[in-house]
């Protein structure tokens, strides 16, 4: 039995930090945005990037309209970026109707949920320009969608060609996006594989669009492939866009177990570009996703320090944080050092908060903590309590995935502290019959091997044998069904 950790989500060497600071490195994302654009060069692309760069901090605003105040910078469309009141979307409109993009009008019209202000944009838009087709991309069908909020499948936008539009459908438009369309970009791209370069913005949109898609289809072993050439780049505006990549990537690092790479992303890369953008809230749900690998890797006194932290700081700032599964996590931090009356102090807080927001799964898992807690001291009156509790909220909400696992841990109880080979089976073969064969991969293992461990403790050997062969060819099946995908 495991107390189980609340995360908002194979060890190896450390990595070293980024070479530049985050207001450095937008300095120099500015100066080669203009740069390119002064050679046309991916135009609009670039002046998107500027476009959002400027508006991502008061600091960058000021550093690029001071830097576009060389006299040399002489091109007229610069002239909206010395307008430091202007809003984003506000800007991006001046600067598609300047160039006359399809491209910048598509990601106009992502930046704002007004409809009709949509509609009169795209008006206004076709009475000095054209929307016809271009590369295979229909532009005019596109733009049709997103002011009528109908969904968009690959017929539309070919995967292959113009990783910007994917780019910003990905990050600003995922929900018109249909799930053949996020496949078959994945699948693509995932296939052909493709090299970033630090000199290219089209690769940086790709390779970012690709971490978005993967992050949708939980293809998690797809997004490691990509965590070297994110890390390397420098080309995607320092903005909410960057952070999202990144607390994507993440997520998925995380899931895979490698908690080296995942505190390499959050403190090198999340935690001070949220801290400069101001966002707080962002920092603080980085750190805390910080402290959850460093206990993972053994880190417990560290991780604990950040937990206080991250309270400190989100009651000093009054800044809204989860706090049950802060409250948790804390307890947790004080089972492992051995003080178990703090770990009570903080496990009790977090259920009372979590009862109160009537956060469920955060109280399932609390539960199940204390359970596990008052087993291991042996308290089975006060064990049962907590895990009947947990049994009735899963009961009452119908989740028979939290269902079945409760009655694995009635099972586990009645085997092991009971000694009650009758009860125990009874329990498992509910689980077995609430999940069955739709049971995750994770599920019918453990279920298998608890089956497994109660006929050996009762000596039947061939039996618990016929169960851990199940468990070796469930394993088979898994691998072969990996391989046909």
């Amino acid at each position: 039995m495991y107390l189980l950790i609340i995360v908002l989500g194979l060890f190896s060497l450390p990595e070293a930090a980024p070479d530049t600071s985050v207001a450095v490195q937008g300095e120099k994302q500015a100066q080669i945005y203009i740069n390119n654009i002064e050679s046309d060069r991916n135009t609009y692309s670039n002046l998107w990037a500027l476009s959002v760069l400027s508006k991502s901090s008061t600091a960058n605003g000021k550093y690029i309209a001071k830097y576009l105040a060389n006299s040399r910078f002489n091109k007229q469309i610069y002239d909206h970026f010395r307008d430091t009141s202007l809003s984003h979307h506000q800007l991006l409109r001046r600067l598609t109707f300047d160039i006359g993009s399809p491209q910048l009008l598509i990601a106009t019209l992502l930046s704002t949920d007004d409809r009709e202000d949509k509609r009169k944009t795209v008006s206004q838009f076709e009475n000095k320009f054209s929307l016809n087709s271009s590369q295979e991309i229909n532009y005019r069908e596109i733009v049709d969608a997103i002011t009528s909020g109908d969904n968009i499948n690959s017929s539309l936008v070919p995967v292959n060609q113009e990783p910007f539009i994917h780019f910003i459908l990905f990050y600003e438009g995922a929900g018109y996006l249909k799930s053949e369309f996020i496949s078959k970009f994945a699948d693509f791209w995932n296939e052909v594989g493709f090299k970033s370069t630090s000199s290219n913005l089209t690769h940086s949109f790709l390779s970012a669009a690709l971490v978005r898609a993967n992050f949708i289809l939980k293809l998690h072993e797809k997004n490691l492939q990509l965590y070297s050439q994110i890390m390397e780049d420098k080309l995607l505006p320092n903005s909410s866009y960057r952070l999202n990549l990144y607390r994507a990537l993440d997520y998925s690092i995380y899931r895979l177990g490698y908690y080296d790479k995942s505190l390499n992303i959050s403190r090198n890369f999340t935690v001070p570009l949220a801290a400069y953008l101001g966002r707080e809230d962002i920092k603080l749900n980085a750190l805390k996703n910080q402290a959850v690998s460093l206990y993972n890797i053994g880190k417990i006194e560290e991780s604990r320090d950040i937990n206080l932290r991250v309270l400190q700081e989100a009651e000093e700032k009054n800044i809204p944080i989860n706090k049950s599964s802060l409250y948790n996590n804390l307890g947790i931090g004080y089972w492992m050092s051995g003080k178990f009356n703090k770990y009570l102090e903080w496990q009790f807080k977090s259920l009372e908060i979590a009862e109160e927001e009537n956060n469920i799964s955060h109280q399932l898992s609390i539960l199940k903590n204390l359970y596990v807690y008052y087993v291991n001291i042996k308290e089975n009156d006060a064990a049962l309590r907590y895990l009947n509790r947990a049994k009735k909220i899963s009961a009452n909400m119908n989740n028979e995935e939290e269902l079945a696992k409760v009655f694995i841990s009635a099972g586990e109880f009645q085997r092991d502290v009971k000694n009650d080979f009758s009860l125990a089976l009874e329990n498992f073969e509910k689980a077995d019959s609430l999940l069955g064969e739709n049971a995750n991969f994770t599920f019918q293992k453990s279920l298998l091997f608890q089956k497994a461990k109660l006929y050996r403790k009762h000596q039947n050997y061939d039996k618990a044998l016929s169960f851990f062969k199940k468990i070796q060819e469930l394993h088979q099946r898994t691998r072969k069904s990996i391989v046909a995908i």
